[in-house]
């Protein structure tokens, strides 16, 4: 990690209300990372958790509904151009990335995986302005540094990286995915059951993304409370999987 982007990381946590927030993320990731359902049914929650986002993305871009997206699933009934379905493939694909719940995280090289990432979600290849959001992602991914900051910017580098050439969910989700990842992987939140959302502020994220650096607090903050709320829901998710109400959607097709 250079180190003006390890002090900028550095700062942005030493803020008071992100690092409250991480704080409390981090001890409610710990405390769900023993529920029941994750030592039994770990991979089916994942992915359960993972229908649920996509459902999430695509309600808060107005998509009309398109019946039970977990039973389409199941019965290979999705259609693969359509928004959801493609949003579908994107976190799918990610879960992949997430590593064992408890053993060797995943090392894949990020620029492997934003293509991985890309390709199922029927987003173009990247143009230069969405290559040089990757090469920011790739840093963050390999920096470091405080794990809810970096997660927060992986996000809002993965939504400038998804919307150059396209937009709507699937560009959402490689986002979302992408953040989902390195909180994973960097022991943010281990279990990878959260549920995410929209985070909103779209303000704030292009004029961080435009290089107000001070937009990037109001960001985190967004990130914050979206995956504090998203771990309440990854846990009624756990509930449900470990009942046997959910679960069972893990095809790839």
């Amino acid at each position: 990690m250079t180190t003006s982007l390890a002090a900028a990381l550095n700062s942005l946590a030493g803020d008071d209300t992100i690092a409250q927030l991480a704080r409390e993320i981090s001890e409610q990731a710990a405390d769900l990372r023993f529920h029941e359902a994750l030592r039994r049914r770990s991979r089916e929650a994942r992915t359960a958790a993972a229908v649920a986002t996509t459902t999430h993305l695509a309600n808060a871009a107005g998509l009309p509904p398109r019946g039970d997206l977990a039973a389409m699933i199941v019965a290979g009934q999705a259609d693969g151009t359509d928004a959801r379905w493609r949003t579908w493939r994107i976190l799918r694909r990610s879960l992949e990335y997430y590593g064992a719940l408890g053993g060797t995280p995943d090392r894949t090289p990020a620029g492997q995986l934003m293509t991985a990432l890309r390709r199922d979600g029927g987003l173009p290849a990247p143009d230069p302005a969405a290559a040089r959001h990757q090469r920011i992602i790739a840093a963050l991914l390999s920096a470091g540094g405080p794990a809810f900051v970096t997660t927060a910017l992986i996000w809002a580098h993965g939504q400038g990286a998804g919307w150059a050439g396209t937009a709507g969910p699937p560009a959402s989700a490689f986002g979302a995915s992408l953040a989902k990842i390195h909180a994973v992987r960097s022991g943010l939140e281990p279990a990878g059951v959260a549920v995410l959302d929209d985070v909103g502020e779209p303000e704030a994220l292009a004029d961080y993304l435009a290089g107000d650096w001070q937009a990037a607090a109001t960001w985190c903050e967004a990130c914050g409370l979206m995956w504090r709320a998203g771990l309440i829901a990854g846990r009624a998710v756990c509930d449900d999987v470990l009942a046997g109400a959910r679960g069972g959607a893990t095809t790839t097709r």
